[in-house]
């Protein structure tokens, strides 16, 4: 009989344990090939229910609603994936830059002083459409002290040949860690994920092509990256910051963002079909054959 009430109890935690989801934002809402005609309004939701929903800072920096998305189903939680959004940089004409941020409705959204204690997941889907210069598809504002450098970035980043991506984040302590990609492919849909769990830094890449995310690096550090030292710092899709000023702005596609509280495990990323195993119900099948089999006995 104890073994049973073990058994049953063991059962009953299955799948209860996992990382709370502090922001998720998809860009389901609006009709492709316009952009949104409102800003600061807190237009585009989070879907975690978090509230940290993000906003054009003012008429010349909406994105584009675009069906040009990296899946048509989100692989992970099945969830239709009808629109992306497309960023222009700027170059290409007489508007401004794109860039989406949680300053919408006076800011003060709680991603923005959340203290990570237990760890990270930041993830995106992204596409560039050139690789010309230093371009931040998702971050957090702010600065530290003497360094010019954002808490956290993705970025394109040059490397030996081409460009890849280079992720950046502060610790607790003021220093910046960094792990850079090899060389991506433009017009190519890629979905990054970095993860942190107080112990070790790392980062994930998964092309279009690829079946599953590759490990691109590594390396321990054990000082924290509760990336609440800079409380007021504004998270952002589409841009980045730069010695206290927003700079870098993104020319591409990019869909997809989430934010985690802890280090996933790579089957839990956005573009990775959920493991088909044997779930709770398969569990209690086998659990009751078990305990059938001991009653025979």
């Amino acid at each position: 009989m104890k073994r049973i009430i073990a058994l049953l109890i063991l059962l009953g935690l299955v799948g209860t344990a996992s990382a709370s989801t502090i922001a998720y934002w998809r860009f389901e809402d609006g009709t492709a090939g316009t952009e949104h005609p409102g800003d600061q309004d807190d237009w585009y939701l989070d879907s975690s229910g978090n509230g940290n929903h993000l906003s054009s800072w003012w008429d010349q920096s909406r994105p584009m609603a675009t069906t040009d998305r990296p899946f048509t189903a989100v692989p992970q939680t099945g969830a239709a994936n009808n629109l992306a959004l497309d960023f222009d940089n700027g170059t290409g004409g007489t508007e401004g830059a794109d860039d989406l941020g949680t300053f919408g409705n006076g800011g003060g959204k709680m991603v923005e002083s959340y203290n990570f204690v237990n760890g990270w997941t930041m993830e995106a889907s992204f596409k560039a459409r050139d690789l010309d210069h230093w371009q931040v598809f998702m971050g957090k504002d702010g600065k530290r002290g003497l360094g010019a450098e954002q808490p956290f970035s993705f970025k394109l980043a040059p490397s030996a040949e081409s460009f890849g991506i280079r992720t950046l984040f502060l610790d607790n302590n003021d220093d910046f860690h960094f792990i850079d990609s090899a060389p991506i492919a433009v017009d190519t849909w890629y979905s990054i994920a970095a993860t942190y769990d107080n112990t070790d830094f790392k980062v994930y890449l998964k092309g279009e092509a690829d079946a599953d995310y590759i490990l691109i690096g590594s390396h321990a550090t054990s000082v924290g990256g509760d990336l609440g030292v800079l409380n007021s710092g504004t998270w952002t899709v589409g841009r980045g910051m730069w010695d206290g000023n927003p700079v870098d702005f993104f020319n591409g596609q990019i869909d997809e963002v989430r934010i985690s509280d802890t280090a996933l495990n790579p089957s839990e990323f956005i573009a990775i079909p959920e493991p088909a195993t044997l779930g709770l119900f398969g569990l209690i099948g086998g659990g009751m054959l078990w305990i059938r089999r001991r009653i025979k006995r």
